[in-house]
């Protein structure tokens, strides 16, 4: 029994128009809350290819919608600390967590423009 392997897209084989539709759903996706993984999975992409593509989406978007996209992550980025807080009273490694907090605390300053 042969399982069917869904080949990682490339995105140099995209026309210009094919790859602005994947990275409006990839946007989309990620606004409705999926991670960079499930994304990945869904659009038969590479986990580093999600990032690449909300860039590019994200460029094209006006002011108000920039805002937007920020908001969103600003608000993953604080229920991410909620859990690795709690994770903080209850694990035995401190420092994985701590560590973990701080890049949250840089990629938030990085969205703010700190």
């Amino acid at each position: 029994m042969t399982m069917a392997i869904d080949r990682i897209r490339r995105l140099d084989e995209l026309s210009p128009d094919e790859r602005d539709e994947l990275a409006l759903r990839v946007f989309g996706l990620r606004s409705q809350g999926a991670n960079v993984q499930q994304i990945a999975k869904r659009e038969t992409l590479s986990a580093s290819q999600v990032p690449s593509l909300l860039a590019e989406h994200t460029k094209t978007l006006s002011i108000p919608n920039k805002e937007q996209a920020v908001l969103l992550e600003l608000d993953r980025l604080d229920r991410w600390q909620v859990f690795l807080e709690g994770e903080l009273r209850r694990t035995k490694n401190p420092t994985a967590v701590m560590n973990s907090l701080l890049k949250l605390s840089e990629r938030r300053a990085k969205l703010l423009n700190l």
